[in-house]
């Protein structure tokens, strides 16, 4: 039933021929003295006037003839490295500095990127290049902290179809300093149109529920430093980390979510929530029922040519395994776009455990409804999530006294916000009767949560009530939706929960190695080989049966090629599940010194004085996929019940 076989007429269990070997063959990286004659090369076409020199000189590289080859010893047909693209103008132009971390925008580095003014201050970095290099793609992370604060939660707005810059005197930014919590917009400079890249050519099944590798998304690597960049800053709560996003950007924001559960509290998704293949709704971009390529390639008709039988939901299912999630899930019931979707990923997401909100609402006088967000969203998405403390009953009480004598909901916030209103101490997130005087929509609570709200109604372990869509939703045969020729196919297991390539936690409690697996196809960073420098990886299968993988699990500690050590991926294999594991080989971030940064092992670390153990173990930066030296370093750190005896 695969693609591959239904569109290219193959005989069931066929062997590969000679070209179709040839089509999986990895390029080679361009070696270091193909990597010195590059700028020469470029050079040579920019003296003549030529802008492309660099696309020239990367067709030379396939003809073994070319002075480039020739001079500078380059494997033919090598791929250019991030190394060679430093000489290269992207789409943003020429650009005195690229850097692959967020650093501040200026007039040297600012390529695509417009700088914030005023209040807002922006970050620009080329990310997911490889060996600290700048990658191929500009990313800005736009930020407004409001002063003299501390242990500031953090909104993120995504917005894909620009950069995800707002404005001083923006109601998010005035949202923002009311409540009292710092707020970042990320998006793309790849426009016009929608330009953060969704993982996996959209494909999300059973077999990956959920594709959240580097190698899924090149946006993996904008979406970890940002990640990086709010640990890095004293005044922020990294634990307190919340995604917002409307339609598309919802959908981005459930997969940064999902993929970076551990870094994230909670969501907020309006207009969408989960598409699910042979269902309505549909999104535009056929997303769950077309690959991403099928849809360029064929537009709305890949859903009646090229169905995908491999695809089953989009943008990722809400398999967090031990780290739960808030999802606030809203939508108008004459939403086209959103109405059902909202429904599937309240489901998915109780599934899963996570802590789902459904917000189901309705156009009523003077409120058309459709694809947008509620009124007096911000307040909707600070009460729903809980990014500050909710209001206490007593303030509750006033408001909706304030409300049923005849002020509108607007007035008797701005009361409150202003002291005017009677036992509110502001400012407290508004609690769901407070905001229902805004609105009134159906409310689902899986765990009885709203804000930070507890004990409030619940349908216990049975389903939500289906949104009552206009449109109806559901199996395409059940709701005659004829537009798809593809079905519904009927899903197996679920992959199991696995350990990341990430470093242990930071925070152990408990021993979880009962929890702990691993996937025979799972690859960790081998070593690289010296003839062609070429990054080598290797399965869990294969460490599994390698008569020496003791030795590889203590030994082969570094990260590269986007990939862990088999000590962070093959945990079981290592034994290495416990959140107090520590391996005196392991290595995290010292220092960068002359633009160099430089790592430690846990050895080292143990060797020193109790008094600079202590002072190093507060160290919270990483780089390069190396932790911080709690991190690496757990036991000698005593994080938790590490260390104690």
């Amino acid at each position: 039933n695969s693609n591959l076989v239904r569109r290219g007429e193959c005989s069931v269990g066929c062997e590969l021929t000679d070209k179709m070997r040839d089509e999986c063959l990895t390029p080679t990286p361009c070696g270091p003295s193909c990597e010195a004659e590059w700028p020469n090369c470029v050079n040579f076409f920019k003296e003549k006037g030529r802008d492309d020199g660099c696309k020239i000189c990367a067709g030379m590289l396939d003809d073994e003839n070319s002075n480039l080859v020739r001079r500078g010893n380059c494997v033919v047909g090598c791929e250019v490295t991030d190394k060679m693209n430093l000489e290269c103008d992207d789409d943003c132009g020429s650009v005195a500095e690229r850097p692959a971390v967020p650093t501040r925008c200026d007039s040297n580095n600012k390529g695509c990127c417009q700088c914030g003014t005023g209040d807002i201050t922006t970050y620009v970095f080329w990310p997911a290049g490889t060996d600290g290099l700048p990658g191929k793609h500009q990313r800005c992370i736009h930020t407004y902290i409001p002063s003299g604060g501390s242990d500031l939660p953090v909104l993120v707005i995504v917005s894909g179809y620009n950069q995800g810059l707002f404005g001083s005197n923006s109601e998010a930014v005035k949202k923002a300093e009311h409540y009292g919590y710092a707020l970042f917009g990320i998006g793309s400079t790849e426009g016009p149109g929608w330009g953060l890249e969704f993982p996996n050519d959209g494909i999300v099944n059973p077999e990956n529920p959920t594709p959240c590798s580097p190698s899924d998304s090149r946006e993996h690597g904008y979406i970890e430093g940002m990640f990086n960049l709010i640990d890095s800053m004293s005044v922020l709560e990294a634990s307190k980390v919340f995604l917002q996003g409307f339609s598309a950007n919802s959908m981005f924001a459930a997969y940064m979510g999902v993929c970076f559960a551990n870094r994230v509290r909670g969501i907020w998704q309006g207009g969408s929530g989960l598409a699910k293949a042979g269902y309505t709704p549909v999104t535009p971009g056929y997303q769950a029922q077309c690959t991403r390529a099928d849809f360029e390639n064929y537009g709305d008709q890949c859903c009646k040519t090229h169905f995908c039988t491999e695809c089953a939901w989009w943008p990722v299912y809400p398999r967090t395994c031990e780290h739960k999630i808030i999802d606030c899930v809203m939508s108008y019931t004459n939403d086209r776009i959103g109405c059902g979707g909202d429904w599937y990923m309240y489901e998915a997401m109780v599934a899963e455990g996570n802590d789902a909100r459904l917000l189901s609402f309705s156009p009523s006088d003077g409120i058309d409804g459709g694809h947008k967000g509620p009124q007096n969203q911000y307040d909707w998405i600070v009460g729903c999530l809980g990014i500050v403390e909710s209001c206490a009953k007593e303030c509750e009480d006033s408001f909706i006294s304030c409300k049923e004598g005849g002020e509108s909901y607007t007035t008797c916030f701005n009361n409150m916000k202003i002291g005017n209103l009677a036992d509110c101490a502001a400012p407290c997130a508004p609690t769901l009767e407070m905001l229902k005087m805004s609105e009134d929509p159906v409310v689902t609570l899986s765990q009885g949560n709203f804000g930070t709200q507890v004990g409030l109604d619940s349908p216990g372990g049975n389903p939500a009530p289906k949104p009552e869509c206009s449109t109806p939703f559901g199996k395409f045969s059940e709701v005659g939706y004829t537009k798809c020729t593809g079905v519904a196919t009927p899903l197996g297991p679920i992959e199991e929960c696995t350990t990341s390539s990430q470093p242990p936690s930071v925070s152990p409690s408990s021993d979880p190695s009962s929890k702990c697996t691993e996937k025979n196809s799972d690859k960790f960073f081998w070593k690289i080989r010296k003839k062609d420098n070429k990054a080598l990886k290797k399965s869990c299968k294969w460490l599994k049966n390698y008569s020496k993988k003791k030795l590889i699990c203590a030994r082969n500690v570094d990260y590269g090629a986007n990939y862990g050590p088999a000590q962070a991926v093959c945990r079981v294999t290592c034994a290495s599940c416990s959140t107090c594991y520590e391996n005196e080989n392991s290595k995290f971030f010292f220092k960068t010194k002359n633009k160099v940064d430089v790592y430690k092992t846990c050895k080292y670390l143990a060797g020193l004085s109790k008094k600079k153990i202590e002072r190093f173990c507060r160290k919270t930066e990483e780089k390069g996929g190396y932790g911080s030296p709690k991190g690496a370093c757990p036991t000698t750190c005593k994080v938790g019940v590490c260390g104690i005896s």
